[in-house]
């Protein structure tokens, strides 16, 4: 596994976030998330985790895994509470069935947590083993712009036969963990950033200003390599 030093002055409390998702490119949007998931389910460190060849995103990726990767590194540096997972044949399929276990074995005493978009978690019944997923971690989704929560229950509740909580605010998550119930959890905040990746290519490919929306390494980075334009470089 390659992956940060996972840091915690108490192993068997430690609370680990996984953020799964194509981050192409990640946003301020992915680090608020990532944030007050933190802040609310007290995780330890929260690592994304760029998809490298999944079956079922390698279709919809703009950017090579090489230059998403070092986006999120860019974003994460200097913040101890975000991590960053390489894969280290990111040739090779990911699945994160695979991932799970990997960090279960790393560190066997974590409680761990997945974190996505809905517009990812709606297609969790193709991964490997996906119906059985949110059953070992718990799974803390985003709801994507223009996303539908009737929707996502009605997934969660008659496909993946979970039940959806929804949750708000600190007091609403400390009750969850309290009753210790296996379910789903859509969470959201109203200092949550609506915004998604597809705009910021759109605005790449434009070259208009992304100042704001994502963080000034990733900014330059995309200026520098020309990302999401015709003159992209390599």
């Amino acid at each position: 596994m390659k992956r940060d030093t996972l840091k915690s002055p108490s192993p068997s409390k430690m609370r680990l976030g996984l953020y799964g998702g194509s981050f192409d490119p990640i946003h301020n949007g992915h680090l608020r998330f990532a944030a007050l998931s933190a802040h609310f389910f007290s995780l330890s460190r929260v690592v994304f985790v760029p998809d490298a060849l999944s079956p079922h995103t390698y279709k919809t990726i703009s950017l090579p895994y090489p230059h998403r990767v070092k986006m999120v590194e860019k974003a994460v540096e200097g913040i101890p509470l975000f991590g960053l997972h390489r894969y280290p044949d990111p040739s090779a399929p990911s699945y994160t069935k695979d991932l799970l276990e990997e960090y279960r074995r790393a560190i066997p005493e974590a409680s761990l947590f997945f974190l996505l978009g809905s517009d990812a978690f709606l297609k969790v019944l193709t991964w490997k083993e996906g119906l059985e997923l949110p059953r070992r971690v718990r799974f803390l989704v985003a709801l994507r712009p223009g996303g539908r929560e009737d929707l996502l229950r009605a997934f969660v509740e008659e496909r993946v036969h979970l039940p959806l909580f929804t949750v708000e605010s600190l007091e609403g998550a400390k009750a969850l963990e309290e009753e210790s119930r296996e379910g789903v959890i859509l969470f959201r905040h109203p200092s949550m950033v609506r915004l998604s990746s597809s705009q910021i290519r759109e605005m790449a490919e434009r070259r208009t200003p992304l100042h704001g929306l994502v963080p000034d390494g990733v900014r330059r980075y995309i200026e520098e390599k020309r990302l999401y334009t015709s003159e992209v470089e390599s």
